[in-house]
C-alpha cells in the first residue's frame, strides 16, 4: 500500500514529525515517524564596506544538527568552495553561533575581497539505520550572494550651466560617480534647488518637476522662478556626497526674449489692437499680459505706474494679436511676458 505525499518545506514550521494513518474497514496502522528537519536561508545581502555584518541561516525540526560549516566562493560554485575557518575576520573564534561554524557567521571589518557567494553545510545527529551507524549527509542550501557596497566620490552634473528659454524643458544629469560597487546598486539620489528639497510634480513657479528621487531631474516648461543652483544626494550603504558643490555644477538661468510690437490699430468701438512677435518658440498666445499707464514711464512716483489690463483678450500663434479696451484720452501700453 502507497500514498504519495508532496509538501513543498518553505518556513521554519515545517520542520517536524509526519506520519501517515491507513484506515480500512479492518481498522487503521499508523505508519513510522519520518523526522523533516527544515535549513533556511542564507539570503543575498548588501554590505558597506569597513562594517561588521552577519550570513545566518534557520534550521528547524526535532532532530537539532549537530554541525555547520561555512564556505566561499566568488563564483556560483560550491564545488570550488573554500572552507572557511573561524577567527578575527569570520568570528570572533570561540564565540558560539558567529564564526565559520555557526548559524550567524558575522564577516569583521568588511573587505572588498569579501564580495562573493556563501553556503552553509549543515550536518544532522547521529544515527543507527538498520543496525549501521552513521549521519545524515551535509545539507547545503543555496547560495547567498554577497555585495560589497563603497561610498560614492566623484559625480558631476550635466549639462552645466543651463541658459534656457522659457517654456522649455531642463533636464540635469548626475554621473560620473567612482568607488561605488555597480553591482550592488543601492544608490539613492534627492535632488535640491538652492539647498530645499524638490518635490516631483507642479511648481510654485509653474514648471513641473520629474525625477526629484532619480538621477536624472527633468523640469518641464522652466519658468523664471526655476532659476537659481541645483545639488543631488548621493548615497549608499556606506555612505554618501553631494555633487554641485562646490563644483558650481547645477546652475540654471532663464532667458525670456522681449516680444516686439509690429502694429497698433484702433476703431470706433473703444478699442486698441496690437500684432506682435517673439523668438521664443515655446511661447503661446497665454504667455503674455497687456499694460497700461497714463505715462509712459509708468513710475509710482506719479501714482500712475503700468497695470494689468484684466480684459485684454490675446489669440493667434506668433505672431500674436491683443485686444484691450481703450480707456481715456491718452494711454501708453506695454506687452509684459508673464515670469
Amino acid at each position: 500500500m502507497s500514498d504519495p505525499f508532496t509538501k513543498v518545506f518553505k518556513d521554519a514550521t515545517d520542520g517536524t514529525n509526519y506520519m501517515n494513518v491507513f484506515s480500512d474497514a479492518a481498522g487503521s496502522v499508523t505508519s513510522r515517524v519520518v523526522a523533516v528537519e527544515v535549513v533556511l536561508g542564507p539570503t543575498n545581502r548588501n554590505f558597506a564596506i569597513g562594517t561588521t555584518n552577519s550570513m545566518g541561516i534557520v534550521a528547524a525540526g526535532p532532530q537539532v544538527p549537530t554541525t555547520f560549516q561555512w564556505y566561499f566562493n566568488t563564483v556560483s560554485n560550491f564545488a570550488g568552495a573554500t572552507k572557511l575557518v573561524s577567527g578575527a575576520h569570520y568570528g570572533p573564534a570561540g564565540v558560539a553561533g558567529r564564526g565559520a561554524t555557526g548559524t550567524n557567521m558575522w564577516i569583521t571589518n568588511i573587505v572588498s575581497g569579501d564580495q562573493g557567494f556563501y553556503w552553509c553545510a549543515v550536518t544532522n545527529l547521529t544515527f543507527t539505520n538498520t543496525g549501521v551507524a552513521g549521519s545524515w549527509p551535509a545539507v547545503v542550501p543555496q547560495a547567498a550572494q554577497l555585495l560589497v557596497s563603497t561610498a560614492p566620490t566623484g559625480g558631476t552634473i550635466t549639462p552645466t550651466p543651463q541658459n534656457n528659454l522659457w517654456g522649455s524643458n531642463t533636464t540635469f544629469v548626475v554621473g560620473s560617480i567612482t568607488g561605488t560597487n555597480p553591482a550592488a546598486g543601492g544608490m539613492t539620489f534627492r535632488w535640491k534647488k538652492g539647498g530645499v528639497n524638490l518635490a516631483n510634480g507642479a511648481q510654485t513657479s509653474g514648471s513641473t518637476v520629474a525625477g526629484a528621487t532619480s538621477d536624472t531631474l527633468v523640469i518641464s516648461s522652466t519658468r523664471a522662478g526655476d532659476v537659481g543652483s541645483y545639488t543631488v544626494g548621493v548615497t549608499n550603504a556606506a555612505g554618501g556626497i553631494v555633487v554641485g558643490v562646490p563644483t558650481g555644477d547645477g546652475v540654471l538661468t532663464e532667458n525670456t526674449p522681449a516680444p516686439s510690437i509690429t502694429t497698433v490699430s484702433t476703431n470706433g468701438a473703444g478699442q486698441v489692437t496690437m500684432s506682435f512677435g517673439s523668438t521664443n518658440p515655446f511661447d503661446t498666445s497665454s504667455s503674455f499680459t497687456l499694460q497700461s499707464s497714463g505715462h509712459v514711464d509708468g513710475s509710482s512716483a506719479n501714482g500712475d505706474p503700468y497695470t494689468n489690463n484684466a480684459s485684454a483678450v490675446f489669440s493667434g500663434s506668433n505672431p500674436f494679436s491683443v485686444v484691450g479696451p481703450m480707456n481715456g484720452d491718452t494711454l501708453f501700453y506695454r506687452i509684459r511676458h508673464k515670469d
